[in-house]
């Protein structure tokens, strides 16, 4: 039986492939834009996919390394314990770089290859706009910190995310 339904099939492909029917220019034309939008994703739906990526990565790395005094278990201080042996600049520049680092590094997980492509084509945009965005969300929550601890931290975000970045592209690119 399916050795009839093999007969079958191969004899529907022969005869589809011998025939001289091809699809209407319409059809074509949107299969390619199909091909092509899946080939090179628009890069807002990928910064946009990116947010939603780093907000939830953002929220994780929260119970174990509160960032600039937001963090949902204050009497806890994860991580920070160990870093602010360094001083706050060495603090605020690791918090910033595990917020972003991990964050790129689960969009590696759930971005397509293309997508990372894209990412990587305007990586000076994508992880300093993470960076900025996600720096805005914190001081919305309440994040406390003078203008110095905030751009050590936004400097740390940007080197952790691209540190990251250049490693998922590796693995994931290569």
């Amino acid at each position: 039986m399916i050795e009839n339904k093999e007969k079958q099939w191969l004899k529907e492909f022969q005869s589809f492939v011998q025939s001289n029917d091809s699809p209407s220019m319409e059809t074509s034309r949107a299969i390619f834009s199909h091909v092509r939008q899946d080939l090179h994703p628009p890069f807002t739906h990928v910064l946009l996919k990116l947010g939603a990526i780093q907000l939830f990565a953002g929220a994780l790395t929260l119970l174990f390394c509160p960032q600039l005094g937001v963090g949902p278990f204050l009497s806890q201080h994860g991580l920070m314990i160990l870093f602010m042996q360094f001083g706050a600049a060495a603090c605020a520049a690791a918090c910033g770089a595990i917020f972003l680092g991990i964050g790129t590094c689960l969009a590696s997980l759930f971005l397509r290859p293309e997508e990372l492509r894209t990412l990587r084509q305007r990586q000076l945009v994508g992880i300093p706009l993470m960076s900025v965005v996600s720096l805005m969300l914190l001081m919305l929550a309440g994040a406390s910190g003078s203008a110095i601890l905030y751009l050590v931290w936004l400097i740390g975000a940007i080197l952790g995310g691209e540190i990251a970045a250049r490693v998922v592209y590796r693995v994931r690119l290569a």
